[in-house]
């Protein structure tokens, strides 16, 4: 018997049912953020990591209101959408949670959040927030989701990370090009949701990546994008740089080309960028007389005491294949110099006899010059630079002595010289290995000999001084009877470590030791080595050389630099020509080309080392690509000493060294292999056993 449901009763249970949704649903207002005073409500906040002076910047109060009755005890949960303002069905991302203390009664109340940290991954204008509550009872209807916040923008940035323009030119805010050059600009960081990058003011359409190619002079800004928190960010998510084209910016030393100065006189060279102001971050190479002058590289050059009259250029680099060279500018001295002066500083060993200071100057006639100690006058009065011995005094004892020569001149300036003499029981011996890359071959030699100052530090000792030393050279801890201060070594010597021993003759002082040195040289030839040998269709190769810590790499493809490929070996993909460079101190020496490349699937590599007798479990025969097996192909191989060793025209199919006239029983095989009378490969074969 069916039962049918009274229309009533079914209309009775449905409005139970809406109301009971509503309470679940309406019983918390929609959430909002206090402001960072919080003194207010906002459904924005932009927000930056806290610090030392503010530890709370980076922290919120949220809040709402209670409808009806919540009693002690209930858990209030802030849930947040995603940055699209969806809930996910699962693991809704939860902000923070609390538990009420004190009940709100059914007349409603406030519900607040403590101060939570916003997470660092928020940036968005569309997030929703809710409140999730429980009122831990036991009845379903003590648990339900309160109104929702349809409109939520929330951005975090960590102003700790420096919106920062990249170019050509690292760490400068100028990009120099040359006429038809191009240059990319990248910004970093690159985890922040969007930038745009604007031209002379103007916003450059499509253009909000990290980075684009420009080729037009002028000013050139990036600003990371907040939504609406532009207005709190931009001041510090931002960074210009200023392109110039260098056949067309007047580029100059300041002053004139014709500049006097008396010693005396504060002489700084400076070149300008017209019209940039802060054109100090290029790299600059100044000249004198048209010699490089080592360690200045900015824009402005500080001119010393003595010795600075000269003829002054200056190249400034915009790029490896741009830059600019200013017009020379004549600096003129109008008074003297001191032309030579001993070092600024000394050590006096104790075996030495007094050692001589001494000046020259071109000081006129009539010029004086006094001699100080720790500021005590040694003579006690100026005497004149023409008395014999004048410019010059003995010292036997530590201290601080200086020259003072005044100039009888137009500019009546006193010029001075101060040298820094030091005594000391410690010292210690540096060598190095000066190479010959032509010949293969090295000389080992003193780099230095340092007496030790506590107070100071390492003070190189002079040439001369090393004639006070014996000296004997140890190779792999036994003496090799050399006892100069300079060693030749061969390819013979390779691994091999030396030691130089000095005992300071007459002293008392033992014996020291100088660091070790292992002695590496280049080989004439590089071979790159691959494996494996031959790969499957698309299979990566790794190629590689001898591994060495004191060798530098490079590796190229179709001549041009792979960039951070600077270990011995590297994984390719890629079909084309690849050689490396290596560099050991002044040596540079690049391997011969090896050839990558898949035709008809099958890889063209050349092995060019072998295995016989499965040695090492790779290769016991000299096997080639299928390519050359075709009957236009004639391989040829000779030994180390140019006579034949096998020959086989109309197709090669691994016959060597199977059919080797020596047994492939040499180290070192060279073949050629020619397709129609023409050298298609040609190479060498390592053999190891």
């Amino acid at each position: 018997m069916r039962k049918e449901l009274n229309p009533i009763s079914s209309l009775v249970f449905i409005l139970a049912l809406i109301l009971s949704v509503q309470n679940a649903v309406g019983q918390t207002t929609r959430p909002r953020f206090t402001n960072a005073a919080g003194t207010s409500l906002t459904d924005r906040i932009c927000v930056r990591p806290a610090t030392a002076t503010e530890p709370l910047l980076d922290q919120r109060i949220v809040r709402a209101q209670g409808t009806e009755r919540f009693p002690a005890g209930t858990v209030f949960t802030l849930e947040l959408s995603d940055e699209t303002g969806t809930f996910p069905t699962d693991n809704v991302r939860v902000l923070t949670e609390f538990t009420l203390a004190v009940e709100i009664p059914s007349s409603g109340g406030l519900i607040e959040f403590p101060s939570f940290v916003i997470p660092s991954d928020l940036r968005s204008d569309d997030f929703r927030m809710r409140i999730r509550f429980d009122r831990m009872e036991g009845s379903p209807n003590d648990r339900g989701v309160g109104q929702t916040n349809n409109s939520v923008s929330i951005f975090f940035y960590d102003s700790t990370e420096r919106v920062e323009i990249t170019g050509p030119n690292p760490n400068s805010r100028i990009v120099a090009l040359c006429a038809g050059e191009t240059a990319t600009l990248t910004v970093s960081p690159t985890n922040l949701p969007n930038y745009q990058w604007f031209f002379n003011g103007a916003a450059i359409p499509g253009a909000t990546g990290t980075s684009i190619e420009v080729t037009e002079p002028g000013d050139y800004e990036v600003v990371a994008e907040f939504g609406s928190c532009n207005d709190e960010f931009r001041t510090v998510a931002r960074d210009d740089v200023v392109l110039i084209n260098f056949d067309t910016t007047p580029i100059v030393i300041n002053g004139g080309l014709r500049q006097e100065f008396c010693p005396s006189d504060v002489k700084i060279l400076t070149t300008t960028i017209t019209p940039i102001a802060g054109s100090g971050d290029l790299d600059y190479e100044w000249t004198k007389d048209g010699e490089l002058i080592v360690g200045e590289n900015r824009n402005q050059l500080e001119l010393p005491q003595s010795n600075f009259a000269g003829i002054y250029a200056v190249r400034v680099i915009g790029t490896n294949t741009c830059d600019a060279n200013t017009d020379p500018v004549e600096v003129i001295n109008l008074g003297s110099n001191i032309l030579t002066q001993p070092p600024p500083e000394i050590v006096l060993l104790p075996t030495q006899p007094p050692i001589t200071l001494e000046i020259t100057t071109d000081a006129p006639p009539g010029s004086t010059i006094e001699w100080f100690r720790d500021g005590v006058s040694i003579e006690g009065a100026p005497v004149s630079i023409a008395d014999p011995g004048a410019l010059s005094i003995e010292v036997s004892t530590s201290g601080v002595y200086r020259a003072d020569v005044f100039a009888n001149d137009f500019c009546m300036d006193t010029l001075s010289a101060e040298t820094v003499v030091y005594t000391t029981n410690n010292y210690s011996i540096q060598i190095g290995n000066v190479l010959d890359c032509e010949e293969n071959t090295g000389t080992l030699g003193i780099e230095n000999i340092f007496g030790e100052v506590a107070t100071v530090g390492q003070i190189p000792l002079t040439v001369d001084q090393y004639s006070f030393f014996a000296f004997e050279w140890f190779r792999n801890g036994t003496s090799t009877g050399d006892t100069g201060t300079t060693l030749a070594v061969t390819e013979s010597d390779v691994g091999d470590i030396y030691v130089l021993e000095g005992t300071l003759t007459g002293s008392g002082i033992s014996t020291i030791s100088s660091n070790e040195l292992t002695v590496e040289i280049l080989s004439d030839t590089v071979e790159i080595e691959s494996f494996p040998e031959n790969p499957a269709p698309d299979q990566p190769v790794t190629l590689s050389v001898t591994d060495n810590a004191s060798f530098m790499y490079q590796w190229f493809l179709n001549s041009e630099p792979i960039a951070d490929a600077t270990s011995s070996s590297i994984e390719v993909t890629e079909r084309g020509t690849y050689t490396v460079q290596i560099t050991l101190s002044d040596c540079i020496i690049e391997s011969a080309p090896f050839n990558f490349g898949v035709g008809g699937g099958v890889s063209e590599l050349i092995p060019n080392v072998i295995t016989p007798d499965g040695s090492f479990g790779r290769n016991d025969s000299w096997k080639l690509p299928e390519s050359f097996n075709s009957s236009d192909v004639e391989v040829t191989i000779y030994n180390s000493r140019g006579k034949l060793d096998f020959q086989k025209s109309g197709g090669y199919n691994g016959d060597w060294p199977t059919e080797s006239a020596s047994n492939a029983r040499e180290l070192i095989y060279y073949y050629i292999i020619t397709r129609n009378n023409e050298i298609v490969r040609k190479g060498t074969i390592t053999v190891l056993r």
